[in-house]
């Protein structure tokens, strides 16, 4: 079976994590399994080499249309239409307008349409004509986790959507793992970092960072140098987090931007606790990876990210700065309710495993191609 893949976003944040790890462990599950990747040659280059995948399985076809854009809706549909791949794969929902039949279209999230005064409404009103016509025309649609098939479910009440629905959850890298604490303290030491709370993810409006920052304002009296970490890529010159250091003395704050697994490992591992309180999340792989690490999650109660944490996460009201607050001195204070969490934590990430991702998503192949 040959399947077509858009694979422009292959290094972008959790999507690209997402089409590399299914990619990674597909391969493996099936040596029948040829994949056409579209997207840019020198990625795709990267990623044979740091996948260590079997490259006889994989092809590549240079594809660099902007997401979003007019050229994206009519090179894709040439393309697409002009390929003899038994299924296509848009790991995102920018599908193009002409879709094959056998077309599977990942939704991970529905964040910038339930928000949509956190961005640009010109973008809004175009990924939502993108968006309806994906789902529509898509033979399946893949969501990640129950909370975004609710939303889409919500958002397209009359497209009768709910039979194509089917839902793989992402999975947890073993790399995610404790490291031994002499390792963390010389990190620790190396890169000049105290008692820290860490915040992984990109610096978007939805990530509630401004709230996060007056949060850790409020504990400065009773744990004085507490730094907050942020690692994730910066997205604006002035964001949330900009502001609020402006607004209020929120104590020291370390920029790291974006960091690659083996910093983001040890980050989790060096850390005070994981606070991630986003607004919305089609997912919340930082709760899961930092749990994998040993390092308890607090985290909204909205969203997926109940669904994902389980009893492991420590929750709190993204919209309220003192419960913020407050779920964070709880989980620096009661050592009983950390080493719980901890524990019960561990066990929760290894719940999620990209090996069942990937066979689950073989499966949805399989029934859009007629091979069951």
């Amino acid at each position: 079976m040959r399947v077509l893949i858009d694979s422009r976003m292959i290094y972008m944040s959790g999507i690209g994590r997402y089409i590399r790890n299914i990619l990674s462990h597909m391969h493996r599950m099936d040596e029948n399994l040829y994949f056409d990747l579209r997207g840019n040659p020198h990625e795709f280059q990267r990623f044979l080499n740091e996948s260590q995948v079997n490259a006889q399985q994989f092809s590549h076809t240079p594809y660099h249309p902007v997401i979003y854009s007019l050229r994206e809706q009519l090179e894709g549909s040439a393309q697409m239409l002009a390929s003899c791949s038994d299924v296509f794969h848009i790991p995102h929902f920018n599908a193009p307008r002409c879709l094959p039949t056998s077309t599977v279209v990942t939704v991970h999230d529905l964040i910038p349409f339930k928000f949509p005064d956190l961005y640009n409404p010109l973008r809004i009103r175009a990924a939502r004509q993108v968006l309806k016509n994906a789902v529509k025309k898509a033979a399946r649609i893949i969501v990640v986790s129950d909370a975004t098939a609710y939303d889409l479910l919500d958002m397209f009440p009359a497209q009768s959507i709910e039979q194509k629905i089917r839902r793989t959850y992402l999975g947890v890298s073993e790399r995610f793992h404790r490291l031994d604490q002499a390792e963390v303290k010389h990190f620790k030491c190396q890169n000049n970092l105290g008692e820290y709370v860490l915040f992984v993810g990109n610096r978007l409006p939805h990530k509630n960072l401004g709230r996060l920052a007056r949060a850790m304002s409020l504990l400065q009296s009773d744990f004085p140098g507490l730094q907050l970490v942020v690692a994730g890529n910066r997205l604006r010159e002035h964001d949330e987090l900009d502001q609020a250091r402006r607004s209020v003395e929120c104590g020291p704050i370390t920029e790291w931007g974006p960091a690659n697994d083996e910093e983001l490992i040890a980050l989790y591992n060096g850390a005070r606790a994981l606070a991630f309180p986003s607004l919305c999340e089609g997912f919340g792989l930082p709760a899961l990876e930092a749990m994998a690490c040993g390092t308890p999650a607090v985290v909204s109660n909205t969203g997926s990210l109940p669904e994902v944490a389980g009893e492991a996460g420590i929750y709190v009201d993204p919209y309220d700065v003192h419960d913020i607050a407050r779920g964070i001195r709880q989980v620096l204070i009661d050592h009983k309710l950390r080493n719980h969490r901890v524990l019960i934590g561990l066990e929760q990430a290894a719940r999620f495993r990209w090996e069942d991702t990937a066979r689950q998503t073989i499966d949805i192949y399989r029934e859009v191609a007629g091979k069951c």
